[in-house]
């Protein structure tokens, strides 16, 4: 049944993550670093080290698997095998809360502070947050916008009593969360930049907030448009269309992805309905929020 499996996935990192250590002699000798990939980022220690007695040497590429999901066992042994991206170490770890990786990259050196303190604002963790301002960082308006993309209260407030004015920052950092507290708490503050929260929005999936955001004035949709297209939403476009916008920079580059290619299907066939005109070109929606094109070609 394992067999089958790898027969099917075909994938020394699918393999490798799911810790099938009895498959890895199979791995063949050019797809080593991506079996070393997912072995880091499953946590495998002894799989990677197996790997790397084979000849994987993509240590950073390790390196940034096992810091993102907190194996410091791992991240140790790519340290010591050459890898030295020690600042992204700094960055998972405030991120997603690992002590024990943020000691060992301060040990090693690590020094971007300010990166720190934008990881821990968006994985809302106020104690490394604040341990990143005690060593010096001290860019809190993109903290600010950080905390408020993690919805956590404790850390926008940590952000506020160190300096940080940009309320519209903070405003699309809300939207791009879908956190309503924080949109409130940023609008009270005085933000207004009502295109940039709906472009927030966009990024996140929120339509509800993008609606909302429209409402209170947002008129210039374009680039909002190209966010939702990049990222294949379709409720998003079809509502950024119906408000004004009939510019997407990404489809403007015909056929360069399906998604692109979707959302300007969907921007022409409105125009030609508009004018009377036929229109060839197919896209079909799947039944989530993505939009998958019949061709990634326009013609």
């Amino acid at each position: 049944m394992i067999h089958d499996y790898l027969r099917v996935v075909n994938d020394a990192f699918t393999v490798a993550y799911v810790g099938y250590g009895e498959l890895f002699d199979r791995i063949a000798e050019t797809d080593l670093n991506n079996g070393l990939k997912g072995a880091c980022r499953g946590g495998h220690i002894e799989l990677a080290e197996r790997l790397i007695s084979r000849g994987a040497d993509n240590f950073d590429v390790g390196l940034h698997q096992a810091c993102k999901f907190g194996h410091a066992d791992t991240v140790a042994l790519m340290i010591s095998h050459g890898a030295t991206n020690i600042d992204w170490c700094l960055y998972s770890a405030c991120k997603g809360g690992y002590s024990d990786i943020l000691d060992m990259a301060i040990s090693l050196g690590a020094k971007d502070w300010n990166s720190g303190l934008w990881a821990a604002c968006r994985g809302g963790h106020v104690d490394l947050a604040v341990a990143m301002i005690e060593r010096g960082a001290d860019d809190f308006d993109d903290g600010l916008c950080f905390a408020c993309q993690s919805g956590n209260p404790d850390v926008v407030a940590l952000m506020i009593k160190h300096g940080a004015t940009d309320w519209d920052r903070g405003l699309l950092g809300a939207c791009e969360g879908g956190h309503q507290d924080m949109i409130d708490l940023m609008i009270q503050r005085g933000a207004n930049d009502w295109n940039g929260a709906v472009w927030g929005a966009c990024s996140g999936n929120h339509l509800e907030v993008a609606k909302s955001m429209i409402k209170r004035g947002a008129g210039n949709l374009n680039g909002a448009l190209g966010n939702a297209c990049q990222r294949g939403y379709e409720s998003l476009i079809y509502l950024l269309v119906e408000h004004g916008a009939n510019r997407c920079h990404f489809c403007s580059q015909a056929g360069i992805a399906h998604v692109h290619a979707s959302c300007w299907s969907y921007c022409q066939k409105r125009k030609l309905k508009a004018t009377g005109k036929s229109y060839g070109h197919r896209t079909r929606f799947n039944r989530g929020n993505r939009i998958r094109p019949s061709s990634s070609r326009i013609w």
